[in-house]
């Protein structure tokens, strides 16, 4: 499970944010590898925890995401992003939202949000998937403008690669 440690700027100073990372997880049951992770969080708790989509990948696994996030930390702040999966397997969006929330985690399409971490802000914005959904970079930004702690949550490796090379305002159109 990666982790990365940032220093977020706030009004008095450096503050260190913690940030957890879990994508493709394809969960369809709860086995050793769903309980470690969660009890690596829990043995070090993060400061945000990051999903970057294929949480689940069939349309009858909303119940197992429920489990699997059941066992974190409900005050842990989370962020999540759909992949192609979600798609391709029917996930029910609205209740996949829905499940998220009552874990105090956020699905982000198209959108930014905005935690406030030990005294920083954090800005998150997440695209939709590049394969499978409508990513749409203008809408996601929204009107928010440049921030010191601002993380760009997306399921797909292209869009990474895409963002790497310009400007993200420069993020060509898909093609289909």
């Amino acid at each position: 499970m990666p982790r990365r440690v940032v220093r977020g700027r706030s009004a008095t100073g450096d503050v260190r944010i913690t940030i957890a990372h879990l994508s493709d997880q394809h969960l369809s049951e709860i086995g050793t590898r769903e309980r470690r992770v969660a009890e690596l969080l829990a043995q070090s708790p993060p400061s945000v925890l990051l999903i970057t989509g294929d949480s689940i990948d069939r349309e009858g696994k909303l119940q197992v995401l429920d489990a699997f996030l059941a066992q974190l930390d409900p005050r842990l702040p989370k962020f999540a992003v759909l992949g192609n999966w979600e798609y391709f397997g029917g996930v029910d969006v609205p209740g996949l939202s829905g499940t998220y929330e009552r874990h105090n985690c956020r699905l982000l399409i198209n959108e930014s949000a905005r935690e406030r971490i030990g005294g920083a802000e954090l800005l998150v914005t997440g695209l939709d998937d590049w394969l499978a959904g409508e990513p749409d970079v203008q809408a996601a930004l929204g009107s928010t403008s440049p921030h010191p702690n601002h993380v760009l949550l997306a399921h797909c490796p292209v869009q990474r690669d895409l963002l790497g090379v310009g400007r993200i305002a420069d993020l060509p159109e898909r093609d289909g």
